[in-house]
């Protein structure tokens, strides 16, 4: 079985949303039996967040076309205070 995973990075803005490129990577493997040039990464499509306050905020994800995925979104939930305590 393939391992793929999905990343993506960028900046997040003072709207509190960032809108970030995504990247399907496969043919990872752990070690011992990992191979650097099993390894490809293409583009997927799209990530954005975008935070209602400090404890709520909606992901959602819109796939390039070529996937034949749909787009979508969730709304997702802090489930811990920091440390520190607070939100700014």
């Amino acid at each position: 079985m393939d391992m793929i995973a999905y990343d993506g990075d960028g900046l997040l803005d003072v709207s509190l949303q960032a809108t970030l490129p995504a990247h399907e990577a496969t043919g990872g493997a752990f070690p011992s039996a990992f191979v650097r040039e099993n390894v490809h990464v293409l583009p997927w499509g799209s990530f954005e967040i975008e935070f209602q306050d400090c404890s709520h905020a909606t992901f959602h994800w819109t796939p390039l076309p070529s996937t034949g995925l749909p787009a979508g979104s969730i709304n997702v939930v802090r489930a811990s205070e920091p440390l520190a305590g607070g939100c700014q």
